[in-house]
């Protein structure tokens, strides 16, 4: 899973990685954040979350961020974002991964990918936070 990853996505057999700006994959990232949003019992009001989810990509668009989803057989089944912190390096926050997906290594994929991305933009520090469900 570590390596190289190109613009155009990363396939680890049956499981592809691709950046997200636009279109149909968009749609699949705001579905899977929604529905890890309402998992924990959450309006779409609480911390604005409906406003952020409506303005994706927003800030997670090249060159400064990224938006990542992770499919495995072409069903969407993990997203990631990532953006910049204050202190001009990369920060990658909001992972999901659909409940049928989860140990497949999708997190290590996908936060490899982001340090790839951050990398290539020229980043040269990551800041993490993490939330367990």
């Amino acid at each position: 899973m570590q390596g190289s990853v190109d613009a155009e996505g990363l396939d680890l057999g049956g499981m592809e990685i691709l950046a997200v700006d636009g279109g149909p994959q968009l749609e699949q990232v705001r579905e899977l954040f929604e529905e890890f949003w309402t998992s924990f019992g959450f309006t779409p009001c609480f911390q604005s979350f409906g406003s952020e989810l409506a303005g994706l990509p927003g800030e997670y668009t090249a060159p400064h961020g990224r938006l990542a989803l992770a499919r495995i057989d072409g069903a969407a089944a993990a997203a990631r974002r990532c953006g910049s912190s204050m202190r001009n390096g990369a920060k990658p926050s909001g992972y999901t991964c659909g409940p049928q997906f989860r140990g497949r290594g999708l997190g290590l994929a996908l936060l490899n990918w982001v340090i790839d991305e951050a990398r290539r933009a020229g980043y040269h520090e990551m800041v993490g936070d993490y939330h367990a469900r």
